[in-house]
């Protein structure tokens, strides 16, 4: 195990070969985070050769930018009407999908109670979540975060694009302002509509429909995507 040095004044030639340091004792103690920055540092302005303990430094500094990432855990609720899927069309600069009502967990809710939410701020139905169906990962540079599709139960009722809640009204005219995507439509879409338009989960067209023939026997999950910026 190598314990990477903490500041420049500390360190000392070990004696034992060029580019080797003797590490002091005190750095042990110091900031992890403020010797991953240092690492960092020394490996970004060539301060140490390819040795050992440079190529230990370079993993720790690789580990730091993976513990900076942020994490989030959001809902997507999947809404079954008579054949046809809930879906949001979202249109922005350079952006142009549908994907079915979801967001962002909220304080202390449970992850159903955030599709429920959500669901009713975009579209304005009263959905009853019933189960976890599926889950996916998506990691972007600073970002790590998990969505769960959640099964609801349909009440039945006349869509609102516009929404109900307040919030997500000022939200959606800020997005809007900014150029950031925003709902533009909601609408139920077939398993045929689907084929010709942007939509995801990917899953809704085909794997599906054989989940929901064996009443989804287990939650399946999609697996991690990379999102490139």
């Amino acid at each position: 195990h190598v314990t990477p040095p903490v500041a420049r004044d500390e360190k000392q030639r070990s004696g034992k070969g060029e580019g080797e340091w003797r590490v002091p004792e005190r750095s042990v103690a110091a900031s992890f985070r403020h010797t991953l920055d240092y690492a960092s540092e020394c490996i970004r302005t060539a301060h140490f050769p390819s040795t050992p303990i440079a190529i230990a430094l370079a993993r720790h500094a690789e580990w730091a930018q993976t513990a900076r990432m942020d994490c989030a855990i959001s809902a997507g609720t999947i809404v079954f009407r008579s054949g046809r899927f809930l879906f949001l069309h979202h249109q922005g600069a350079g952006f142009d999908f549908w994907l079915p009502p979801g967001g962002r967990l909220r304080g202390e809710e449970s992850i159903l109670e955030c599709a429920a939410r959500e669901a009713h701020e975009e579209t304005g139905l009263r959905v009853v979540p019933q189960r976890i169906v599926y889950v996916e990962e998506f990691v972007e540079k600073d970002l790590h975060f998990c969505k769960f599709w959640i099964l609801a139960e349909d009440p039945g009722g006349r869509l609102n694009v516009e929404g109900l809640d307040s919030d997500e009204a000022r939200a959606a005219v800020a997005r809007s302002e900014s150029g950031d995507d925003h709902v533009v439509d909601a609408r139920f879409i077939s398993r045929d509509e689907m084929q010709a338009i942007p939509a995801d989960p990917r899953i809704l067209r085909d794997t599906f429909w054989q989940d929901l023939a064996q009443n989804f026997p287990e939650a399946r999950h999609l697996g991690l995507q990379h999102i490139e910026p």
